[in-house]
């Protein structure tokens, strides 16, 4: 159950105000006016755990009542004056918040069936700046994230389905790349992995905005992330055939120019590597 403590850290903050919603995803519109939702208490109500509780976000599931659907509320809050002066040209006055590039990504990226479904998205401001964005976005019934799927399941897949596996999320990543969009967060516990009948697909959810700095890189920069891990689960050769998938030519040697790619992949990986295992030092194998 979600932290009655944070519930009231979280509410403390909205100082009476009514949410100002800029989206509402329009078979749900009807809903979500009957249910009079239109401040932040009303969705946390509903809540029936805290996913993760950051220092600026914290991420809940809910369960509301039909027609909606099990979701997930993911809250931006900026209770001090100094934190919403620090974010003033990050989308706490002008300019795009973090909350506002998450909901554009989401919403781009389900158009092409890559990541769930956008419910609602909506800010609070006090004095024209920024103090609260709630982002909630449906549950993809079935998924698990990639971290608990490889530690719980991976040891138990067949050559074959593990093939399979890396396969599916190749195409994934390549589909999800393309158009140069590079996620910038694209760690594993970002991508869920749906198992239906042998037969693997995926979603992608926390979507970054895509900085620049990412895409210097382009798609390099997913790819290492991905790799930081693997390392620990996947040989050599498993994940060098995932990157030939990525490229489409599994079947042909790899090019000079796929061959200082690789080199850059592991040039980043590198320098990524410390924060990244961090992340996942509780499944990861002993060295």
């Amino acid at each position: 159950m979600i932290n009655p403590q944070a519930i009231k850290q979280i509410v403390c903050v909205e100082n009476g105000l009514q949410m100002n919603y800029c989206f509402v995803a329009e078979e749900f519109k009807e809903v979500i006016t009957n249910l009079e939702l239109d401040n932040l208490e009303c969705w946390v109500n509903f809540s029936v755990q805290t996913v993760s509780n950051g220092r600026t976000t914290q991420l809940c599931r809910l369960k509301p009542p039909a027609p909606l659907p099990g979701c997930y509320a993911k809250v931006y809050q900026y209770p001090r004056w100094s934190d919403r002066i620090r974010i003033m040209f990050r989308g706490g006055l002008v300019g795009t918040s973090r909350a506002g590039a998450e909901f554009r990504n989401l919403k781009k990226l389900n158009k092409r069936g890559l990541a769930p479904r956008v419910i609602a998205f909506g800010h609070q401001r006090s004095w024209r700046l920024l103090h609260l964005s709630l982002l909630v976005t449906e549950e993809v019934k079935g998924a698990v994230p990639l971290d608990q799927f490889v530690a719980d399941s991976l040891s138990s897949l067949t050559q074959r389905k593990r093939k399979k596996l890396l396969s599916a999320l190749a195409e994934f990543t390549r589909k999800m790349n393309a158009g140069r969009y590079v996620n910038g967060q694209y760690h594993w516990r970002n991508i869920l992995v749906l198992n239906r009948d042998d037969e693997f697909a995926f979603q992608v959810i926390d979507p970054s905005s895509s900085r620049w700095r990412y895409r210097w890189f382009c798609s390099l920069y997913d790819l290492a992330t991905l790799d930081v891990c693997a390392a620990y689960f996947f040989t050599r050769t498993e994940r060098l055939r995932f990157f030939k998938s990525y490229q489409c030519t599994v079947n042909k040697p790899l090019t000079r120019r796929q061959k200082k790619q690789v080199r850059k992949i592991a040039a980043l990986r590198d320098k990524i590597a410390e924060s990244e295992i961090i992340r996942y030092r509780f499944m990861l194998p002993s060295p």
